[in-house]
């Protein structure tokens, strides 16, 4: 089944430098078919300094330290945000005219195939512990014909477990840790902890093993 042409939100998910790119982009179309667009949410002169600011704070982060980090995610999300704004308010005024739609500066759907619907039932799983095999124990899940793989949690038993969405949420002595798997595209972590500072990293996978886990980056939830 396929999905009406749309306006894209994958922006958002651009880098920090090709963000800057595609919002010149966006703002140079916007300005050369500003009778298409007439009502924009955000101006084109407000979008630009938005890019501005976010070209700026990129340029200044590289050479700074935490502060300067923090300055670049506050920008971001003002970017976000009113980028986002700009990008629903073309996509009714196209209402799925592709056409239209790339005179804006803004990415399509394209009529993309809708993707599969999630995995909503539960995996049991089965856990022994074999004889001679000192400190571990085998866990193993019932055969699921829409899962693309398992992920397995082993913590002390006064810890507690809560799925909150698409993020399991392990509470240990007060302390949380945030976990979300993924096959593809990009975890998207909610309700977090406001102004608490995370420590991010991930660890790769396929049928060999898996591979070392990626240098730990500091993020701090708005």
């Amino acid at each position: 089944m396929k999905r009406p042409v749309a306006v894209s939100m994958a922006f958002l998910r651009y880098a920090y430098a090709d963000k800057v790119v595609f919002g010149d982009k966006v703002i140079k179309l916007l300005t050369l078919n500003a009778l298409k667009f007439p009502e924009l949410p955000s101006s084109v002169i407000l979008l630009k300094g938005f890019n501005d600011n976010l070209r700026t704070a990129i340029t200044n982060q590289i050479t700074g330290g935490k502060i300067e980090q923090k300055h670049l995610q506050s920008v971001t999300v003002v970017w976000n945000t009113n980028y986002k704004l700009v990008a629903k308010y073309i996509n009714v005024v196209c209402n799925g005219d592709e056409e239209l739609i790339a005179e804006s500066g803004f990415p399509s759907t394209k009529g993309d195939i809708l993707p599969l619907p999630k995995n909503n039932s539960s995996s049991t799983i089965n856990v022994s512990i074999n004889d001679g095999q000192k400190g571990g124990f085998d866990v193993s899940s019932d055969k699921d014909k829409n899962a693309a793989g398992h992920l397995y949690f082993s913590m002390p038993v006064d810890a507690t477990c809560l799925q909150n969405g698409d993020t399991m949420e392990i509470t240990i002595s007060g302390e949380t840790i945030y976990i979300q798997p993924r096959v593809t595209g990009v975890a998207v972590f909610e309700n977090m902890p406001s102004h608490v500072p995370q420590n991010v990293t991930t660890l790769s996978f396929n049928t060999k093993g898996c591979n070392t886990a990626s240098p730990i980056v500091e993020v701090t939830p708005q």
